[in-house]
């Protein structure tokens, strides 16, 4: 076996059926629960962090994942999905390249069917298990992102009060809609200046939901976020 160094990927080279097959390793499922994945090397790490992207939903792994979401491991959370990612990517490159080849090489050859369609059909289920990883680990990626930027606004937001920053963008937009409002209404021709500040309720955010996502001042006003 042809291991990728330091990847939860192997390439099996099985000379009877022509190219390489990619194999994933999800990780062992016989680590220690007590042990923080903080104290966990680099490959097990990722190992278990790769497996819990294809289960993290099982009531036994939840505990395990929201710990890799806290914000001292976040970050190398999100490193070693992308890690991950990357070598699915530079592997499923090369086994494609390697089947390009074997198929040239027996362009004008008399091939045994049998031995064509095993390498043709070994080919297709490992682009099936590749693409099947490629789109898991994509999902993870993403949802680690979030809750990462989340963490981040939160950070930067420091220790000044939420609810009076919100209550006090909350006065400016309602009194950014009183001016628009009286101007349209008085059929006044709004000049640059008016239109520059009525831009701020497009875009001015303020973070809203569960995941604190960027909203802008107007969809809170005319969604009634704010109450």
């Amino acid at each position: 076996m042809t291991v990728v160094h330091g990847s939860p990927v192997a390439l099996r080279q099985n000379r009877s059926r022509g190219p390489a097959t990619l194999v994933h390793r999800r990780g062992s499922r016989d680590r220690d629960p007590s042990v923080d994945p903080a104290h966990l090397d680099e490959v097990p790490f990722e190992e278990l962090v790769c497996r819990l992207a294809f289960g993290h939903n099982r009531s036994a792994d939840t505990r395990t994942w929201v710990r890799l979401l806290e914000p001292d491991l976040v970050v190398r959370t999100s490193a070693a999905l992308q890690r991950a990612h990357e070598r699915n990517q530079s592997a499923m490159e090369t086994r494609r390249e390697q089947w390009l080849r074997y198929a040239e090489e027996r362009v004008g050859v008399k091939v045994d069917p049998g031995e064509w369609d095993a390498a043709r059909q070994d080919y297709a289920d490992w682009q099936e298990r590749a693409g099947k990883f490629e789109a898991v680990i994509g999902k993870a990626i993403r949802e680690v992102d979030r809750v990462k930027r989340k963490q981040e606004r939160e950070a930067a937001a420091g220790e000044q009060d939420p609810t009076l920053y919100r209550g006090q963008l909350k006065a400016v937009a309602e009194a950014i809609m009183a001016h628009r409002s009286a101007l349209e209404d008085g059929d006044v021709i709004a000049e640059e200046h008016d239109l520059q500040l009525w831009s701020a309720l497009d875009t001015v955010t303020v973070p809203h939901g569960p995941l604190s996502e960027p909203t802008s001042l107007m969809a809170m006003l005319t969604e009634r976020h704010w109450s």
